[in-house]
This record gives C-alpha cells, sequence and structure tokens, in this order.
C-alpha cells in the first residue's frame, strides 16, 4: 500500500456457491478519492480461473435466484467502477457452453442507467445448459431452443436496461443467419424487436413446426412483439431467393408484408 495505489495480489474469497481468485489494484490520486470511489478510484483485476455462483449473482440480478449453476470466469478488469472495461472476457457454464470476448460498462452502480457493449469473437450456447433461465423469464418452454440446440454467435450486443441492440452473425442446427436488430423491454409489456434478417439455408420448418417447408433463404426486415407462442406476433417484409416446400423449389418471392 502507498499513499496513491493499494494492492493485493494471489486473493482468493470463497462463499457456499462461489470462487475467486484474482489480483486487484487499486490507483488514485489521493486518499479522499475513496469517497467517490466510483469515479475516481482506478480499478485492475486479473480474474484466474474464477467459479460464480447463480445464486450470488442473483443478490445484483434477481432472475438467476433459481438457475442455481456455476459460471467460469476469467478477464482482464481495467477503469473505475462507473466506467470500465473486461479485456480477454471468458464465461462457461457446464461443459461445452462457452462465451469469449471483449465487455464495456458505464453507468454503476446506477442500474437503470447502466450501458454495455458486449463483443463477441466466440461463443458456443448450448439449449440444455440455458433451458432453465430462459423458460423462466420467459414463462413458457420455448419449443424453439430445442429445435435450435445450439447457437454460435459473432457480433457485438449493446443497450441498458430498456433497449438492446443486436449485430452478428449466427450458427444453429437448423442453418446459419445474419441480423441486425433493435430489442425494447418495457415494463409490464411484451418484448418488442425490428431489424434486418438473412437466412441461409434455414430450416424454418422445423422451427415453426411445418414439416413440408424445408430450407429458405431470405433477406429483409422483420419485426414483431412477445416470445411465447400464445401472444407473439411477427411480421416479414423481403424476398425468399429459394425456398423448398412439398419438394417443390420457389425462387426469387417477394413478400409484402407476412405476418405468423
Amino acid at each position: 500500500m502507498s499513499p496513491q495505489q493499494l494492492s493485493v495480489r494471489k486473493l482468493k474469497v470463497e462463499t457456499p456457491h462461489s470462487r475467486l481468485q484474482e489480483s486487484i489494484q487499486l490507483t488514485f490520486s489521493k486518499l479522499s478519492d475513496l469517497t467517490q470511489f466510483s469515479k475516481k478510484v482506478g480499478l485492475t483485476c486479473n480474474l484466474n480461473n474464477s467459479v460464480i455462483g447463480t445464486e450470488d449473482l442473483a443478490f445484483f440480478m434477481p432472475a438467476l435466484k433459481t438457475w442455481k449453476t456455476s459460471i467460469r470466469a476469467g478477464g482482464l478488469i481495467s477503469g473505475t467502477l462507473n466506467n470500465f472495461q473486461i479485456n480477454q472476457l471468458s464465461l462457461g457454464i457446464g461443459t461445452t457452453t462457452f462465451l469469449q470476448g471483449q465487455l464495456a460498462i458505464q453507468g454503476l452502480p446506477a442500474i437503470k442507467q447502466t450501458s454495455f457493449e458486449l463483443s463477441i469473437s466466440r461463443s458456443n450456447l448450448q439449449w440444455e445448459d440455458l433451458r432453465h433461465l430462459v423458460s423462466t423469464q420467459t414463462k413458457t418452454d420455448l419449443a424453439a431452443g430445442t429445435a435450435l440446440r445450439y447457437l454460435r454467435f459473432n457480433g457485438k450486443l449493446s443497450g441498458g436496461s430498456s433497449q438492446l441492440k443486436l449485430a452478428g452473425t449466427w450458427q444453429t442446427r437448423l442453418g446459419s443467419a445474419e441480423t441486425v436488430a433493435q430489442i425494447n423491454l418495457l415494463p409490464q409489456e411484451p418484448i418488442q424487436y425490428n431489424g434486418k434478417l438473412q437466412l441461409k439455408e434455414f430450416k424454418v420448418g422445423e422451427l415453426m413446426g411445418m414439416p413440408d417447408l424445408k430450407d429458405v433463404s431470405f433477406s429483409g426486415n422483420v419485426s414483431g412483439k412477445g416470445w411465447n407462442e400464445v401472444d407473439s406476433k411477427t411480421h416479414f417484409i423481403g424476398e425468399i431467393s429459394t425456398a423448398s416446400y412439398k419438394g417443390v423449389i420457389y425462387k426469387n418471392v417477394k413478400i409484402g408484408r407476412a405476418h405468423v
């Protein structure tokens, strides 16, 4: 410790659900900066093979309370509490679900004013690892998740408590997609979304319960609201470059406005 720095090396913190292994360095111009910790104290932290239980995260994110799983975490944190980034971010659940990239967060500790940008370089999200969390939040066991089985995403996710922006490419068991979309999260309202969507040889029929509809390649705009099968509505405008229906190949089909 010095008048401008406080360092803790090989720190190990354990709870019944979590294990944090890290080194932490706090920097400041003068000791009185500690009274304005979130703005004036620099933070450098090296997470190393840490494990975080969702039971502990539930103190900050109540939606995780019933998930009861462990998240492997690693990364290099730098900045201040209200403006920091995590480089070499690595998160993992189970044996096959993982995410790697870079995360920047601004606005803490005021959750409603907090924004983030997550750049994902590699990921593999298995539905079975995420089923409980997604089903709890959407109040339904989404059949789409079972059909997709996995998501491999490369791109960016940004926003805050009321709005998200998504841009990137997806690989799933049913085919590949590219999206640029905005998602609105309004209190007591169904989720709303709109943006551009491109599908390449995507097995849309299997996703929608229409076995006669096979591989579809589509480019256009999509908008809608809701996730579950009861109150969801989706609108499409664009062009189907190719699609197979009951063994017949259709090409260059214009869609003025389709509702699903």
